[in-house]
């Protein structure tokens, strides 16, 4: 007998894995292909034996690889080093702190163990 329905939707899953390394919401990239999110999610489960849950987290990590490769860069380049790219980076690699006490001041513990307050003056106080 032969097959009745719909035809199978076809996917370009690199083109899947591209808006999902620049972060791109499930219903983001259904809408980007004109089809319904579980259509998408039954693309993957046929195409790749797997959610499409787990599919798109393993891609979505190469994202933030290059996001983190990226901001590094700007924090770390001798030439043209963009210090709110190095504060940033500090703030949430290295876990450093500013406390909203009236001065200005950044903590951090290193190791656990010991921790490093830096601060700065106030232009009045200077």
């Amino acid at each position: 007998m032969a097959r009745t329905g719909r035809p199978k939707k076809e996917i370009n899953w690199s083109e899947v894995d591209k808006l999902l390394t620049i972060q791109c919401t499930d219903a983001e990239i259904a809408g980007w292909f004109d089809i319904d999110i579980n259509t998408l999610k039954a693309c993957a489960k046929r195409d790749h034996k797997t959610t499409f849950s787990q599919y798109a987290d393993k891609k979505r990590e190469r994202g933030k690889i290059s996001l983190r490769r990226t901001l590094w860069q700007r924090a770390t380049d001798d030439k043209e080093k963009n210090t709110v790219a190095l504060i940033f980076a500090c703030k949430t690699l290295l876990g450093l702190k500013e406390h909203d006490d009236g001065s200005r001041s950044v903590q951090a513990k290193v190791d656990g163990k010991a921790t490093i307050v830096l601060k700065w003056a106030d232009e009045d106080n200077a």
